[in-house]
């Protein structure tokens, strides 16, 4: 708070002129994320935000890479570090005065978060079930929860977490401010990483004042960021060397959500490899401690922690990329599993690069967006926060043009079903690709160094 204060106001001395033109763009993000509120309710107005949210992009994208004072290869000191936690602070506040509108998760959260408390278990009833009758009627948000038929899907971490904040308030907007709270953590935490990676610290910006934490996490209040935060502090402490730590933390990230995990399969090879089977043994042990922890209340109701996710594994989809290819040519169900075997074996060729597992963990998250059969917009978030310690354009823009899949409300409201055109997941998922080849090409222009 000193920090963002003093890079505000300039106490005791002039403000350096990389911290003003930090609060000229600073300021330039934020309008656009009133512009952006003043179109709530924002399911109504899908078209004019997305066009706002663009221009964000555009701008973010150019402040880091073309003014001197935000270069990625420039390092911040404390007034800038400051200023850009004061400005992501604010345009994240800008989301929690409206309602969510884009989605609805964030009522079952807290209504989910009712029924632990109760001492009852959320996958073993859903919200529309009898024994919650009387629950149900002393809670306003029950309305307003989607599929009512279905228990809960969230892991077990995640519904411990719910119940902890709905003891405090059971209340939508004090989840949302909580996770806003949390997501300023989130980005201390990759400011963190990317001063410990020695890489420019003017890249932090792709993820502070991106509109897309902002919309998902303030404004619908989406849970991702609860997954994240442990995520990101076990890469931290990887790299610090403390790989029992690391494990336990990815092993929380798991138990908020299943592909937290993920980061520990590709440390286990590296950790074998490097200080042998006996610390891999006590570091599995590790991952499974909050994984065991947060599962125990519900296995002792008689419960597996697991709800409808054998439903949303078996037969959701939305926006996907290349699956919706191997669903037209192979059906559904055998397109799933063409899918998921893919995607192993894209593990494998990441595994043997032996990259890093936070590197490990983008390549993976970035391969599933595009053979995944459900792609909402929230789920970019696990990738664009490693996009700061990773910056390519293929990664920025894979994360980033996943709000397309909203233009599904515009289709609703025009009286067709709820899916997103077909140009829309074409724009989404084919300008990254060409994007990514763009890459490539201008990467083999380059000159290598002189010639002898």
């Amino acid at each position: 708070g000193f920090a963002c204060g003093r890079a505000l106001v300039g106490i005791g001395s002039p403000v350096p002129r990389g911290s003003m033109l930090i609060h000229l763009y600073g300021a330039g993000m934020l309008l656009l994320a009133l512009l952006i509120s003043r179109l709530a309710p924002l399911n109504a107005a899908v078209p004019q935000l997305l066009a706002l949210y663009l221009l964000g992009l555009l701008l973010l994208w150019r402040a880091r890479s073309r003014l001197p004072e935000l270069a990625p290869a420039r390092r911040f000191s404390s007034l800038e570090a400051g200023a850009v936690l004061f400005w992501a602070a604010l345009i994240r506040a800008v989301f929690l005065v409206d309602p969510p509108s884009l989605s609805d998760d964030i009522y079952r959260y807290v209504f989910e978060g009712r029924v632990v408390l109760e001492g009852l278990s959320p996958y073993l009833f859903a919200p529309d079930s009898l024994v919650l009758a009387e629950l149900r009627d002393s809670a306003p948000e029950w309305h307003l929860i989607n599929h009512k038929e279905l228990p809960a899907i969230y892991p077990p971490g995640a519904q411990v977490l719910f119940a902890v904040f709905a003891w405090i308030r059971a209340d939508p907007l004090f989840f949302r401010c909580v996770f806003t709270f949390l997501d300023l953590a989130v980005v201390w935490l990759v400011l963190s990483l990317v001063r410990q990676s020695s890489g420019g610290e003017g890249n932090v910006l792709l993820y502070a004042w991106h509109p897309l934490p902002a919309l998902e996490l303030s404004g619908s209040g989406h849970l991702e960021v609860l997954g994240i935060l442990p995520l990101l502090v076990g890469f931290l402490v990887w790299r610090r060397g403390a790989a029992l730590p690391a494990f336990g933390f990815w092993g929380w990230s798991l138990s908020i959500k299943f592909v937290g995990g993920i980061a520990a399969l590709f440390a286990a090879p590296l950790l074998l490899a490097s200080r042998g089977s006996g610390v891999l043994l006590r570091a599995s042990l590790c991952l499974l401690v909050p994984i065991l922890v947060f599962s125990l209340p519900f296995l002792l109701q008689g419960s597996v922690p697991l709800g409808s996710i054998g439903q949303y594994l078996r037969h959701w989809a939305s926006f996907p990329a290349l699956f919706a290819g191997l669903d037209w040519l192979l059906g559904h169900q055998a397109g799933r599993w063409v899918s998921l075997g893919c995607l192993a074996l894209w593990v494998m060729v990441v595994m043997r690069r032996n990259l890093v597992p936070a590197q490990a963990f983008a390549w993976f998250f970035a391969a599933m967006l595009l053979l995944s059969p459900v792609v909402h917009p929230w789920y970019g978030l696990w990738l664009l926060v490693l996009v700061p310690l990773y910056p390519s354009l293929l990664l920025f823009l894979l994360s980033s043009l996943l709000p397309f899949a909203y233009l599904a409300w515009t289709a609703q409201l025009e009286g067709g079903p709820w899916r997103a055109p077909g140009w829309a997941q074409l724009l989404a998922y084919g300008v990254p690709i060409l994007a990514w080849c763009w890459e490539r090409l201008a990467s083999r222009a380059e000159p290598v160094g002189p010639v002898p």
